[in-house]
């Protein structure tokens, strides 16, 4: 039988353990799939626009057209940030990671409706990106595909990570990183610059021959942003930006049956110890 701390172990950082239920989206990452609201992204990438996906995620289902014309007019209505946030930003130091600058923000946002009226919602919580940000500044550093081996050589050896490959759940291709291959080679062929794509495509390769990993949605995403004349610190809040209607859709399927999520611990530490005057210790 196995011990409590065994399993424990087992779940470290709550990994596999299903704390609720959603209808939103599901990770396959053994098969590589990803699917929103019972279509693949695959189908949804070739197909479908942002507005009609973020319908989708919100409601469960597909527009009509009436409805993703509503929906376009309510994001038109809101493009533009409260004045607040906007005079806030123009004080934050220019040297400030790209991070730090999104959460303090997004934080700033939940305070103001679209009238630049303080409300009491906050948004806050720890945020990840700027992946893609270090991968583009490693193909800069690298300079051209004919050094890519002894980069890699020389940073396996240091067993320092590869920026933009593997994933924590997907142990095949992630799906994303197809569409992003595909929009970079794309953007190559149009900006007549095939280096950057090359050279990502030579660290796949090289990646998946000797550490069988493969790239993840940030990989690709460097080098399209780049081809695009995104500067590289504008990357995290590309991130953040590109994400929101699927954290919106979270919030609304939990509104619509809200419990409050307290995962518990498991205690391993000693019991029955007595206190002791501080000269006695």
């Amino acid at each position: 039988m196995s011990t409590a701390t065994e399993s424990s172990a087992a779940t470290a950082g709550l990994r596999g353990v299903v704390a609720a239920q959603s209808s939103i989206g599901d990770v396959n990452g053994e098969q590589g799939v990803l699917i929103y609201q019972g279509y693949d992204i695959h189908d949804l990438a070739e197909k479908s626009t942002f507005e009609e996906t973020v319908f989708l995620l919100w409601n469960g289902r597909l527009p009509k057209r009436d409805e993703l014309e509503d929906l376009k007019k309510q994001f038109q209505a809101n493009y533009d940030a409260p004045a607040e946030v906007l005079e806030m930003m123009k004080h934050l130091p220019k040297d400030a990671n790209p991070m730090d600058i999104l959460r303090t923000t997004v934080s700033a946002l939940g305070f103001y409706d679209k009238e630049g009226h303080g409300t009491d919602r906050e948004l806050a919580g720890p945020l990840h990106g700027g992946a893609n940000t270090n991968v583009m500044k490693t193909l800069l550093e690298i300079g051209s595909p004919d050094k890519i081996e002894s980069w890699l050589d020389e940073t396996l050896a240091a067993k320092r990570k590869v920026m933009g490959i593997g994933h924590a759940v997907y142990k095949t291709e992630d799906p994303r990183a197809t569409w992003l291959r595909k929009f970079s080679k794309q953007m190559s062929e149009k900006k007549g610059e095939a280096k950057w794509f090359e050279m990502s495509q030579k660290i796949e390769r090289l990646m998946l021959e000797r550490k069988g990993m493969y790239p993840n949605v940030d990989f690709y995403s460097a080098s399209t942003y780049y081809l695009m004349n995104i500067p590289l610190d504008q990357y995290t809040p590309i991130f953040a930006v590109s994400r929101i209607s699927g954290w919106t859709g979270h919030i609304l399927e939990q509104y619509g049956n809200n419990k409050l999520i307290r995962p518990r611990a498991e205690y391993i530490g000693e019991r029955d110890l007595k206190y002791t005057a501080i000269d006695e210790r």
